[in-house]
């Protein structure tokens, strides 16, 4: 799937909103070795990656190489008040912006699991804005797709991120332009 679960283009608001159970919100990652269908063109992994745009994510049209017709993103967001939560997608996710775009991801609580390779839990490209906020549970970060660039907290060309983790034994496995490209096993637990 591509442009689902909480997304916005230019002009727009996307919103889900869901206060309990546990929820797989699943986009198709694209790459045929994770079991993918490279389905959506992605600029950046061309062949190997969905542009799956969604899940918190705001997108704006960027057209310095083409009709100069610039649009700036919207507003996107993904509540999900509590359950045990799987999210994974490919490329431009799970809270976060490009072009002007503001996206929100916001988890309560449970122990989640959130997985993306390009721009992806919490990511902000070429002037957006992201946030993305899990409040409580021992949550795992990037542990099944490949990750390839600016995750975790990652902003990007005059970008703002903001990626919050207020408690539980989380581990987070990280990229290139990140919080940590190593596995890192932290515990944001409040004394």
């Amino acid at each position: 799937s591509t442009m689902s679960q909480g997304f916005a283009y230019a002009r727009a608001a996307g919103l889900v909103y869901d206060q309990r159970g546990d929820d797989q919100y699943l986009m198709n990652p694209g790459d045929p070795e994770m079991g993918g269908d490279p389905l959506y063109f992605s600029s950046q992994r061309r062949g190997r990656a969905n542009s799956t745009l969604g899940q918190g994510f705001a997108f704006g049209r960027r057209a310095d190489f083409t009709d100069g017709a610039f649009m700036s993103g919207g507003l996107a967001i993904l509540l999900d008040r509590r359950g045990a939560d799987r999210y994974e997608a490919s490329i431009f996710a799970q809270g976060g912006g490009f072009w002007f775009g503001t996206g929100i991801l916001a988890d309560y609580e449970g122990h989640d699991t959130y997985d993306g390779i390009w721009y992806a839990m919490g990511a902000g490209a070429h002037y957006g804005m992201g946030y993305f906020f899990e409040g409580e549970g021992n949550d795992l970060y990037g542990a099944a797709l490949p990750r390839v660039n600016v995750t975790l907290g990652g902003g990007h060309d005059l970008s703002s991120v903001f990626f919050v983790d207020e408690r539980g034994n989380d581990t987070y496995l990280g990229s290139r332009i990140t919080v940590d490209r190593k596995s890192t096993r932290l515990n944001s637990s409040h004394a």
